[in-house]
């Protein structure tokens, strides 16, 4: 199976994303999220896997990175979606890798809670069965991976488990936002290609935390001051171009909470 990999940053590449976001060549399967693999030295680590049962490939794209796969010791899952955890059961069956989770993510998983996976539309993952979290993750923990410190970050919001993880490489602090926030990011209407600001999450009265919960997630986020935010779909951006994507993103949850009728409305809806 021939891999294939983008680097986006020093020790740091996109193994695996389905179809969406703006023009990137897939690397995975069509519904797939951003699989980032993280390279600390003697040991591997990837944010999310994917919905599976494409494990084989992203393999194959670890591979094609130059780093070697048998030094695969981590997979952190920002949260419990099927798009971004599905694949762990047929990753479980091909490596020893530990999962590594916040604390409510992993009850989701270890429970296959559907109210936190999401089991239903895009993020329902084939056979959903409950998976063995080797690590849980309190808020502000650290965990070391070969010679780089990662931190978790619970942030409500776009599901009530979300956690991002930060870490710093090189001169760059990393953040790996998952779905808390997408940023910036190309779309194309009507041939056009435009640049949707502050995208986050899809927010669903299933699996979403409160909105004044979202916000204050996002403000925390911010006070990171990143240099790179690698979201769980689309493209990576770099520092004023997050800094910018994180404000429009709390601009447009606020909206939300001072708009009343708007308000009413997003609650029906949901």
């Amino acid at each position: 199976m021939r891999g294939k990999c983008q680097r986006v940053s020093e020790r740091v590449w996109c193994v695996g994303r389905g179809g969406w976001g703006g023009a990137q060549e897939p690397l995975s399967k069509p519904v797939d999220c951003n699989v980032f693999l993280i390279d600390g030295g003697d040991e591997l680590a990837l944010v999310d896997m994917g919905i599976g049962p494409d494990a084989p490939q992203i393999l194959a794209n670890i591979e094609a990175t130059g780093c070697d796969g048998a030094l695969l010791t981590t997979v952190f899952i920002t949260h419990a979606h099927g798009d971004h955890s599905g694949g762990l059961r047929w990753l479980r069956g091909m490596t020893e890798a530990r999962i590594v989770a916040g604390a409510v993510t992993a009850r989701a998983l270890e429970t296959a809670d559907p109210c936190v996976i999401g089991d239903l539309g895009p993020f329902r993952a084939p056979g959903t069965k409950p998976v063995t979290v080797d690590k849980w993750l309190d808020d502000g923990e650290e965990y070391t991976l070969g010679d780089v410190t990662v931190t978790a970050l619970h942030t409500p919001g776009h599901t009530v488990d979300s956690t991002c993880f930060i870490t710093d490489i090189g001169r760059k602090r990393l953040l790996f936002s998952g779905d808390t926030a997408i940023g910036n990011q190309p779309r194309r209407d009507f041939g056009r290609r435009t640049i949707v600001k502050g995208m986050l999450g899809w927010l669903d009265g299933h699996w979403s935390a409160p909105v004044s919960q979202y916000v204050e997630s996002i403000k925390r986020l911010e006070a990171l001051n990143a240099d790179l935010l690698l979201p769980g779909h689309g493209m990576v951006n770099n520092k004023a171009v997050a800094a910018e994507g994180l404000r429009e993103g709390r601009k447009r949850l606020q909206r939300l909470l001072d708009d009343r009728e708007l308000f009413i409305m997003f609650a029906l809806e949901r």
